[in-house]
């Protein structure tokens, strides 16, 4: 691992020894929802992905694991009445598939709640419109997928509910506008999707991740966040095997082509 800042070596070792596994699944929640071709160019080149990584590339996930390190601490006093920090697994197709689940209260109101640390940005309410701003469509995805592990398990939930712990949060742009800039801990009510869309969802994850190793796809506008105003902002800033995608190079060079013609 490069450490280009020269960041103190106990951060580089928090990052290193990350205790994160999905277990004995095949593939986890998190995995599922992640675009075919990302999965596979990142298995691929698994071991120059590994050499090319920063510290400064890792920090927010160390901060994200800070958090829930802390809320699961505060989640050993709940009792039986709560689950936190628990990995639950189940099948689809024959398929051994996992979800970590943050926090469920099983008995007052039966909340499944995720955390996120994460930008002010996706919790705005609305925009400077007045459109409302629904949750991302990965966190649905996601909070489905541990819904139906759930249920494999024997539990359920009344309610799904994204926290946000807002990294970016500011001051002065929440005094500006309390009605649409959120609070240092915004939150997203997730809807719950028919337990049979989830499966069937899971199912066709399943299949494309698979054939992806043999046949690779090219990502859709919806894995790439495409809008018209930057439909590559996932393949440039959050995407690690970019550098060994032939998608995203072509993209690169139909518009340098275009802004030189």
């Amino acid at each position: 691992m490069k450490n280009k800042h020269g960041y103190p070596q106990a951060v580089v070792r928090a990052i290193e020894n990350d205790p994160y596994t999905r277990g004995d699944s095949e593939f986890s929640a998190t995995s599922l929802i992640e675009p075919p071709r990302k999965q596979a160019l990142r298995e691929k080149f698994k071991k120059e992905v590994e050499e090319e990584v920063d510290v400064d590339d890792r920090i927010f996930i160390l901060y994200g694991q800070l958090g829930h390190l802390l809320l699961e601490r505060a989640g050993r006093g709940l009792g039986k009445s709560h689950v936190v920090e628990e990995r639950f697994f189940g099948e689809i197709d024959g398929v051994k598939i996992s979800a970590q689940i943050d926090s469920l209260d099983l008995e007052e109101d039966g909340t499944l709640v995720d955390y996120k640390f994460t930008t002010v940005y996706g919790f705005h309410k609305h925009d400077k419109r007045g459109k409302e701003i629904k949750p991302k469509s990965d966190w649905i995805k996601q909070m489905n997928i541990q819904l139906e592990l759930l249920r494999q398990n024997g539990l359920d939930a009344k309610r799904l509910k994204i926290w946000g712990m807002l990294r970016d949060w500011r001051p002065a742009e929440w005094r500006k506008d309390p009605g649409i800039y959120p609070l240092k801990l915004g939150f997203h009510d997730i809807p719950m999707a028919p337990r049979e869309r989830t499966r069937v969802y899971i199912s066709k994850q399943i299949s494309a991740h698979r054939l992806a190793k043999k046949e690779l796809p090219l990502c859709s506008d919806e894995d790439r966040w495409a809008t018209k105003y930057d439909a590559f902002n996932r393949c440039h800033s959050y995407c690690e095997v970019n550098k060994f995608c032939t998608q995203y190079k072509e993209k690169i060079r139909v518009t340098e082509q275009c802004k030189e013609g």
